[in-house]
């Protein structure tokens, strides 16, 4: 009996996935790093217990988990698949350090999958009145209105925004490296967004300081205090957002993200190609892109059915 609790105690998940967060910590996103460690305490809930064998992790084990963040945690599907999907990637670990059998590994036989979201985007009238808005010019909504107008006009995730330098702006283009995916991307600016960066010009700013000054990080931080004040920038952003849109009367749920979508969206319906949205936006993969174009598709199955109300 004793030599079974060693061999327990010696295959703990929990003291494995402890670990493994701390090994993570400095190569991963923070909030990479956050979506793991709420992913172990929850399981931690689940199981009650201080320790857990990995090779009582099976398939019933998984139902049951997947029951508990429904029922107890009342998690939305996608944020139930994204802790499996954690899961998945700290289990497959866990059996190649503790030399189990992968033909024993649940997750070969179970699976959890996400639902499409809806993909918030403006249309040109909305997006005006957010441009016409009159705030003051100091004020740190104005500065997030002017962040907003330049995810809107080239697609950028708000983090590549709050990190953007004078030394990625050549005057005509956006040229950089994309901290989700390290591709390298350029990006040609139109008049509205040239006109909205030129607003934020000083006279003393150096090529490494940044274009919005939103964020509380030195140019030269490392990579982890860039990532935590662009998580926490991106939290301002996001609230004042939802304050303006209230204000100019928009009813819909509007993030940072948004702005991407709405790039995506306004560029394919006025013609131009899955392909050249694609590469504008980054996407790896076409399929990624021609979501927007199925957005576009259910807007013109509405449009017709108004039809049916003459």
């Amino acid at each position: 009996m004793l030599t079974d609790i060693s061999i327990f105690k010696k295959r703990d998940f929990f003291k494995f996935a402890a670990t493994y967060s701390l090994k993570i910590d400095q190569e991963y996103r923070p909030s990479t790093i956050r979506n793991y460690r709420a992913t172990c305490k929850k399981l931690y809930q689940f199981v009650g217990e201080n320790y857990l064998d990995t090779k009582k992790i099976d398939l019933d084990f998984l139902y049951d988990f997947e029951n508990f963040l429904i029922t107890q945690c009342h998690n939305s599907p996608n944020t139930i698949a994204e802790n499996f999907k954690i899961l998945s990637i700290l289990i497959s670990k866990a059996y190649h350090k503790f030399k189990l059998k992968e033909t024993d590994n649940p997750f070969l036989n179970f699976k959890c999958s996400r639902k499409q979201t809806t993909r918030e985007y403006l249309e040109p009238e909305e997006l005006k009145k957010i441009i016409d808005l009159p705030l003051k010019e100091t004020s740190i909504a104005s500065m997030v209105r002017d962040i907003f107008i330049i995810e809107c006009y080239t697609g950028l995730r708000i983090s590549d925004i709050l990190n953007l330098r004078w030394k990625n702006y050549s005057g005509k283009t956006i040229s950089l490296k994309m901290q989700k995916t390290k591709k390298p991307i350029v990006i040609p600016l139109s008049e509205v967004a040239l006109q909205t960066i030129e607003l934020h010009r000083g006279i003393f700013d150096d090529d490494n300081d940044f274009i919005f000054k939103l964020i509380n990080a030195e140019p030269n931080a490392s990579q982890n205090e860039l990532d935590k004040a662009i998580a926490s920038g991106t939290v301002v952003v996001n609230t004042n957002l939802k304050r303006i849109a209230k204000k100019v009367g928009i009813n819909k749920n509007i993030s940072s993200h948004t702005g991407r979508h709405t790039f995506a969206t306004l560029l394919i319906s006025q013609g131009a190609g899955i392909y050249e949205v694609k590469e504008l936006l980054g996407h790896s993969d076409v399929k990624l892109t021609q979501i927007y174009t199925h957005l576009l598709n259910k807007k013109k199955v509405s449009t017709i059915a108004l039809l049916n109300t003459i």
